[in-house]
């Protein structure tokens, strides 16, 4: 009986026909072959294959008259690192990188970056005042918080700036601020201006132009790769100049040129302290030459203080095994006497410094104990570079005399307080009292014979 009611259920469905598509076995709402159709205005109609082909033969159309712009192959105006982080030579993805080109500015090629989050057209300040351009006032000033996070830039000015990439020429208008990125920044004003389409996988721009299309093709990382490291030998020649002028100024003190002057000065005195023994001897790389040894008072070790502001040092003859009661003594006397209570101390973690009555007597005092992290001098660099200081000091006044160290611990301290520093470009004395004390060199006759 079962078999009965299937082959009668095939019977009957085998004689159900839709008679658009002339199929059998289905009903309209079944038909596999359904035709989609796209009604269009004034009574025409076409097919999805009508349509399908005729966007293509339109594509075709607007391919033909395309025009792919690359980007300039000359170095930029001005040379910046501008990005960290650089790319190998094998990834040429474009899928983490912005659109970064390179267009011309009278004549001059600059770096150019399409950014989607920008609300504005920006252009740096470094390109408008290099290249002189003429500034106009914006009609409506506002602020840019994204440039820095000291509370953002006012801007109020604003330039035309006419670029050319390849055949494409058109002129922008952009807000002045400080960029360090790029020299043009180009935001969404002008990507809505242009109608701008992005290829998410060549990261191509394409847009039309007075009439024709125009892409714009993006720099490879191996190409940012290159221009970052041709920048990067520039730059530090740049340092190795700035370098060289900084010793060039260390080696002709400022009471020098104030004292004494002769034709060529600057070369003779760096001639001598090239050729002086004693200050190539003291300023070697030689093994550490050990402990201070103990001199006829019993003094094994040097306290050394340092102001922060001024960089003022003193240096206090001590001995290893005073304990922190005397060392809060001579501090007392040698630098609260001078300069008062201070606000915060900076230490190592010697023991005499993590005692219980060295805690508590600042604490009542109302002074912040600070110290440094073991086996990182860079938390206080400061210190550390006037240890290396004192110990060339004492290289080149002590020579042999090795027992008599603590008798030049004055005019060492003197010495160094004397000397202009180049972080302030003024001497210690000449920030904590304004002037700087009378030296032996001041005491000098003048001749009174002319030059």
């Amino acid at each position: 009986k079962t078999s009965q009611r299937t082959s009668s259920k095939e019977t009957k469905t085998s004689y159900i026909k839709w008679f658009k598509c002339l199929g059998r076995g289905h009903i309209a709402s079944q038909c596999p072959t359904k035709k989609t159709m796209i009604l269009k205005g004034q009574d025409h109609y076409s097919s999805v294959d009508e349509a399908t082909y005729s966007s293509s033969s339109d594509e075709e159309e607007i391919l033909e008259s395309e025009e792919e712009t690359y980007p300039c192959e000359r170095d930029l105006l001005m040379v910046r690192m501008l990005l960290g982080n650089q790319s190998s030579d094998l990834d040429q993805s474009q899928r983490e990188n912005l659109f970064h080109t390179r267009c011309k500015v009278l004549e001059n090629t600059c770096s150019l970056i399409v950014d989607n989050g920008s609300s504005c057209n920006c252009c740096s300040t470094r390109l408008v005042d290099k290249l002189a351009l003429t500034t106009i006032p914006h009609p409506k000033p506002n602020k840019l918080q994204w440039i820095n996070e000291e509370g953002g830039i006012v801007v109020n000015q604003q330039v035309n700036i006419p670029i050319s990439i390849g055949k494409y020429q058109d002129e922008v208008l952009c807000d002045i601020v400080p960029l360090d990125a790029s020299h043009i920044l180009l935001g969404r004003p002008w990507k809505f201006d242009k109608k701008t389409i992005n290829d998410g996988l060549s990261n191509k721009i394409s847009f039309h132009h007075l009439g024709k299309k125009i892409v714009l093709c993006p720099l490879s990382p191996s190409q940012v790769c290159e221009d970052q490291l041709k920048m990067k030998v520039k730059r530090e020649g740049g340092e190795k100049k700035r370098r060289k002028k900084r010793k060039e100024k260390k080696d002709l003190p400022l009471f020098l040129k104030r004292k004494f002057y002769w034709p060529h000065m600057r070369i003779n005195v760096q001639r001598h302290c090239s050729k002086c023994i004693t200050c190539l001897k003291a300023k070697s790389r030689v093994i550490p030459r050990g402990l201070y040894t103990p001199t006829q008072w019993g003094f094994d070790s040097i306290f050394v203080v340092v102001d922060r502001f001024s960089i003022m040092a003193h240096f206090i003859r001590s001995h290893k095994v005073d304990d922190a009661s005397y060392i809060a003594k001579i501090f007392f006397r040698e630098v609260v006497r001078l300069h008062g209570l201070p606000k915060t101390i900076v230490s190592d973690r010697d023991t005499k410094f993590l005692s219980h009555f060295w805690k508590v007597l600042w604490e009542k005092l109302g002074t912040k104990l600070l110290y440094s992290t073991t086996c990182h001098p860079q938390t206080d660099g400061q210190s550390e570079v006037v240890n290396r200081s004192l110990s060339t000091l004492l290289r080149v006044l002590l020579k042999g005399n090795k027992k008599t160290w603590d008798d030049c611990i004055p005019h060492l301290e003197f010495a160094y307080n004397r000397v202009e520093h180049k972080t302030t470009n003024v001497s210690p004395f000449e920030v904590v009292y304004g002037f700087n004390p009378i030296t032996p060199l001041d005491l000098l006759p003048l001749s009174n014979t002319p030059s």
